[in-house]
């Protein structure tokens, strides 16, 4: 298999390829059913800050993980911070509330002698793991189950009891953060058959599912769940379809649906896909560079970074083009550190600075015993 090119601060990105990021500080140890969330700063004075990469639990043959991997990313450097109260688990669900991004949540997912249904909180300023008492009608414990937040609340639908057996609930949770209740939402429509492994992402007022497993059955459809009217609906998509899979990741970005990976009957996966919701069609995304290594049960996750572009990737010269006013001389270099977004006008190779979207994946597994610790990326704009 092709090596994937390496990004570090220095390199120009292309548009939906493959990059393994190239990082310092001690890496995390390979895992697998772990979680990942991007934290900024809430404060407005660093909007170029690109923030956190959180890494929550996780698995391998050895141990369930509750160390704290973070990733900043700024510097591309790993760390580990000290958080007490985790109760260490895998393939549990990770949501986050749009208008709090220093707050983390949890639910469910397993540890080497029980399935988990409890919610865990993370306030990332204070550093502590808190678990939550909520009220109302709490889900059965569950793994590989899909939560997506919509608003303040998540959802959640179908999951794991056991192996490959989906739990016998078909019913949609919501849990209200503000409030800390669960309740059932009474939901309209052919309901999606039991699967655990299947993804979630949200749009609007809407949650899409796709794929999953039941047993030895792998799953390849589509449904919707639009909660302003409570309904169920099985989605008829159009061109190149994501194949039957289970463990797969997803993001949603505007109207699109990036899926990637996953397992299938024939093993593990590595392919990419563009779902547009509003025209229901769907793209396999292939260009002519290495694809990363099959994997399933990896983290997954979306969010913006702002990058320096060195100045000989930018079109003209700008600092050759300002001149020394007459009137304002003392004035020229702050003009030109102003004008460049540089912090010295001595330094020639200063940069202009470009803001992306971008999907980054860490670890994950094979179907042959492999599992790994890397980090992909790719740039989705």
């Amino acid at each position: 298999m092709e090596i994937l090119p390496y990004f570090n601060t220095n390199s120009e990105p292309v548009a939906f390829v493959w990059y393994l990021l190239e990082t310092s500080g001690d890496a995390p140890k390979c895992r697998v059913g772990h979680s990942a969330c991007v934290v900024k700063p809430s404060n407005s004075e660093a909007p170029n800050n690109n923030g956190q990469l959180y890494l929550i639990g996780g698995a391998n043959p050895d141990n369930t993980f509750s160390d704290n991997p973070i990733l900043d990313l700024n510097s591309w450097q790993w760390g580990y911070k000290e958080f007490t109260g985790f109760v260490p688990r895998y393939e549990q669900s990770l949501f986050s509330i749009r208008n709090n991004s220093s707050s983390i949540y949890i639910f469910g997912g397993a540890n080497q002698t029980d399935t988990l249904n409890d919610i865990q909180y993370l306030d990332t300023d204070a550093s502590k793991w808190l678990t939550l008492t909520p009220k109302g009608d709490i889900p059965v414990p569950r793994t590989h189950h899909s939560t997506t937040s919509v608003d303040d609340q998540f959802v959640v639908f179908g999951g794991g009891a056991q192996g490959t057996s989906p739990v016998l609930d078909a019913k949609v949770h919501s849990f209200s953060v503000p409030t800390s209740t669960w309740s059932t939402l009474d939901i309209k429509g052919p309901v999606p058959k039991p699967r655990l492994g299947h993804i979630s992402v949200s749009i609007d007022k809407k949650v899409y599912i796709h794929g999953g497993l039941c047993e030895d059955k792998f799953f390849d459809d589509f449904h919707v769940l639009d909660l302003e009217t409570e309904s169920w609906q099985q989605l008829e998509v159009s061109g190149q379809h994501p194949s039957a899979r289970a463990a797969h990741g997803a993001v949603a970005n505007g109207d699109n649906i990036y899926i990637f990976g996953g397992m299938s009957v024939d093993g593990a996966l590595n392919d990419f896909y563009q779902v547009d919701t509003a025209s229901l069609i769907s793209t396999r995304i292939a260009v002519d560079a290495p694809a990363p290594r099959p994997r399933l049960d990896f983290a997954m996750t979306i969010t913006e970074i702002t990058l320096d572009q060195p100045q000989s990737q930018r079109s003209g010269s700008d600092v050759e083009n300002l001149e020394p006013s007459e009137d304002h001389e003392e004035s020229t270099q702050e003009e030109l550190q102003a004008s460049n977004g540089c912090e010295s006008v001595e330094n020639v190779e200063c940069s202009s600075r470009e803001t992306y979207t971008v999907c980054l994946i860490h670890g994950g597994m094979d179907t042959e015993g492999g599992i790994f610790n890397d980090t992909l990326v790719i740039f989705l704009s």
